[in-house]
């Protein structure tokens, strides 16, 4: 008898009959397909930071002026018309649309709120990621300025807009001025992380404002 017919025959592959180079190939497919998965997931993150941190003034045609570097917003105190106090932390993962002005509101404060009210609607869809708020400045003794409460009218014509007060010091430090040392004629804008971000020119194009807001809406890693 040949004594190579009594050897026991030797398996290269493994137990459910796959071999170590076909395991060894689909352990390689699935890092791989993990690593897509991860850097789908990943991509909105790294498109803000590079929107945020990469861009440069010439290959941009944002209408607003970014503030650099961005200044956080948490810190500001604001109280709600009823007393109760209103945190910038509660509208985290949306956009903050700012406007400051006495809270008597003359025509040029009423004009603002109403490109607010429009620019908000002209976002669509996209509106419940944006909210619109008036700040009331006061004086130290915690007095709003000329007026105490703003009309009900005006407010009763722009639901949905969210009325605090701050104090007149606290949101001068906050806000930056413009050339001539304003901010109240200015729209302002808070990002999703509570930082202040951006600041519109006076009298502002509605349709450019809502251009720079859905290119940010875009790049926000918010969901």
């Amino acid at each position: 008898m040949n004594s190579s017919q009594n050897k026991p025959t030797i398996q290269t592959g493994s137990a459910n009959g796959i071999s170590e180079e076909a395991q060894t190939r689909q352990r390689r497919i699935q890092r791989l397909k993990f690593l897509g998965i991860a850097m789908v997931c990943l991509a909105p993150v790294i498109f803000s930071y590079a929107f945020y941190y990469l861009r440069t003034p010439s290959k941009t045609s944002n209408y607003g002026m970014f503030i650099e570097p961005q200044r956080p917003a948490q810190g500001l105190k604001l109280t709600q018309l009823d007393g109760k106090p209103l945190a910038i932390n509660s509208f985290r993962k949306r956009f903050i649309m700012v406007s400051t002005d006495q809270a008597a509101c003359d025509e040029q404060c009423a004009k603002r709120l109403y490109t607010g009210r429009q620019i908000h609607a002209m976002t669509g869809k996209e509106r419940a990621r944006i909210e619109r708020m008036w700040i009331i400045p006061k004086d130290p003794q915690g007095n709003a300025s000329a007026a105490v409460v703003p009309d009900p009218t005006l407010l009763a014509a722009h639901e949905g807009l969210i009325v605090a007060y701050a104090d007149a010091d606290a949101l001068k430090n906050l806000l930056p001025a413009s050339t001539d040392g304003t901010t109240k004629e200015h729209i302002f804008l808070i990002d999703v992380q509570g930082n202040l971000m951006m600041r519109f020119p006076k009298e502002p194009d509605p349709y450019k404002v809502k251009k720079d807001l859905m290119t940010l809406l875009k790049a926000a890693t918010v969901r």
